[in-house]
């Protein structure tokens, strides 16, 4: 308290000079968390997602006109270009299994338009999810009744074993009603995977499907009749290669060898495309971030250095009058306190509000803390390096100068 009457001294008049650095710092807060959230989010997601693979897995990524003929040809042409894909790959004694996904919708009970992921037998043996609660397809394969894992939305209040009824919409035939058993239910925010082709480049994206409705049901457990009217494949999948296999190479002769069904990618590449795509949309942000760190590295020094010009005969009246070069310090600490505590709260609160909205949009939460510490730790970096620079002026006060130049 000694102190607010000194600081309220060299506060600039109507407050414009450090009304100006708290827009500095709120820009900057703002613009580092908008563009940093979803980057730290995808790079901790993307490694959950990868690492319920095995090792060994790559990506086939179809042609354009392969998934198209897939999607939208008649059935028969549609299945036997799916048979000749899969007999073709089959040939190469490296794959030791193809991860495939069907899709459709499907309702339980009052809920209507529930995603449903059909995995076949590879995917299933090959793949984790991260679960709330409950076991893995894989373990619960030999059950009577058709094993199912439900998003956490769904089946966060469902008790493991539950017997569900699901209604599968097919829009060629009647409906089609299974008896299943829950099995697991996913993380919040989890992801299911699904295999896809949409985009012009394979990212991780290609493998996921998020979403608050979603089950998984294995495809071997529904009928052929179920999961050729009622589902769409594009032809993309995950291959599992052998663990003696060198996924470079493997790749590179597989790209070699069946080019002309589409492009096979590790999924290490699918990561860093992911990766460089979501850098690529937040560029701006970026931008303003290094200007306004820069902005804000020359606002706070020069604030703290014009109020030593400004009250320099202050400094030496209260010098003289007893005052420490220790207690001159701790002013000038209170006086960056009084500006950047009160921006930084506005600044992540505001960001904050701005991303929570975004993320209920998408269904996941994009706020990271990682995020937030970075965010504030670069004010902090700011605001030291220009005390730090204060403190060396105040270290070279010396009274008798100040007296020689006219105090």
């Amino acid at each position: 308290m000694k102190y607010l009457y000194l600081i309220s001294a060299q506060v600039s008049k109507f407050f414009i000079r450090e009304s100006i650095i708290i827009i500095q710092i709120f820009i900057l807060i703002f613009a580092f968390n908008i563009a940093m959230n979803p980057i730290m989010y995808s790079i901790s997601a993307n490694k959950a997602i990868i690492s319920g693979l095995n090792e060994n897995a790559i990506y086939f990524w179809p042609h354009n006109r392969v998934a198209e003929k897939i999607m939208f040809s008649e059935f028969e042409e549609s299945r036997q270009l799916r048979e000749l894909l899969d007999n073709d790959l089959g040939k190469h004694e490296s794959i030791k299994g193809q991860g495939q996904v069907y899709i459709g919708t499907a309702s339980i009970g009052n809920i209507d338009n529930i995603t449903i992921l059909l995995y076949n037998d590879d995917l299933i043996r090959n793949s984790k999810l991260n679960l709330y609660k409950g076991r893995q397809l894989s373990d619960s394969y030999q059950s009577d009744i058709i094993p199912i894992i439900l998003s956490y939305n769904l089946g966060k209040e469902k008790a493991i074993d539950d017997i569900i009824e699901i209604t599968i919409f097919n829009p060629e035939s009647d409906h089609v009603t299974l008896n299943t058993q829950l099995s697991g239910v996913m993380e919040k925010d989890g992801f299911a995977y699904n295999i896809s082709s949409a985009g012009s480049i394979p990212d991780i994206e290609s493998l996921t499907f998020v979403d608050e409705n979603v089950m998984i049901v294995p495809l071997s457990r529904v009928t052929r009749k179920i999961y050729t009217e009622c589902t769409e494949n594009a032809g993309g999948r995950i291959l599992f290669l052998s663990q003696d296999s060198i996924v470079d190479k493997e790749i590179e002769r597989l790209n070699n060898s069946m080019n002309k069904y589409g492009t096979f990618v590790s999924i290490e590449t699918m990561y860093n495309n992911q990766l460089g795509r979501i850098c690529r949309a937040f560029n701006n942000e970026f931008i303003i971030s290094f200007v306004a760190f820069f902005m804000l590295l020359f606002g706070i020094t020069g604030y703290l250095l014009l109020i030593h010009l400004n009250h320099e005969k202050e400094t030496g009246i209260y010098l003289i009058c007893g005052m420490s070069k220790r207690d001159m310090k701790r002013i000038y600490i209170l006086q960056v306190a009084i500006v950047v505590i009160p921006a930084l709260i506005l600044a992540l609160i505001t960001s904050n509000i701005y991303i929570l909205k975004y993320s209920h949009s998408i269904h996941i939460s994009l706020i990271n803390p990682t995020t937030q510490v970075l965010s504030v730790l670069s004010v902090l970096l700011v605001a030291t390096f220009a005390l730090a620079v204060a403190f060396n002026r105040i270290k070279k006060v010396n009274i008798l100068n100040l007296f020689r130049r006219g105090l």
